[in-house]
């Protein structure tokens, strides 16, 4: 979505002006936003050292959001390595944050991604708990994205147990969230 080489540009604006005025969350976050750009492009090691580094001056200001965030962004990172459980550590850390936080959108996402990778390794009733979680919490929101990536989640599960209409179905119910998110 747009143009990577200016969102480096921008973001390095940002990490420059953040540094010279000694915001140090301001600085936290261009590093973050610069190492997505990073993990996007396939370049895990710098991902990994641009998270790290926010995640780092998130712990050293106590913000918790820049930290669930930062834990979420480090378990992509590990994804990309292969390491489910490495990732799943992330994962359940930034749960830990986000709910501390009472952020539930943000816990809904964690508790989805708990869930696919529990079927990825096999843990169906986990797995199934897991994205039941992020159901519930995005149904009391009504957030149409979130209903959409639920909807994937909990077909995925389906198929894992060669449910293949139900998955279907809910497929097409993924598909209709993601119309009305526009």
């Amino acid at each position: 979505c747009g143009d990577a080489e200016q969102a480096r540009f921008y973001l390095g604006e940002a990490l420059d002006i953040s540094r010279r005025i000694n915001d140090a969350l301001g600085v936290a976050r261009a590093q973050g936003a610069l190492a997505f750009i990073h993990l996007t492009d396939g370049d895990l090691d710098e991902a990994e050292r641009g998270f790290s580094a926010a995640l780092a001056e998130g712990e050293k200001e106590g913000d918790v959001g820049l930290q669930a965030e930062m834990h979420a962004n480090l378990a992509q990172v590990e994804l990309g390595r292969g390491s489910r459980a490495a990732a799943a550590d992330y994962h359940r850390e930034s749960l830990s944050l986000y709910l501390r936080m009472g952020d539930e959108r943000g816990a809904a996402g964690q508790y989805r991604c708990l869930g696919v990778l529990a079927l990825q390794n096999g843990e169906c009733e986990m797995a199934k708990s897991h994205i039941d979680r992020a159901r519930q919490i995005h149904e009391r929101s009504d957030w149409a994205l979130g209903l959409g990536l639920v909807c994937e989640s909990e077909a995925e599960w389906l198929r894992a147990r060669e449910d293949w209409f139900a998955a279907e179905e809910l497929c097409g119910q993924a598909l209709r969230q993601y119309e009305r998110a526009g």
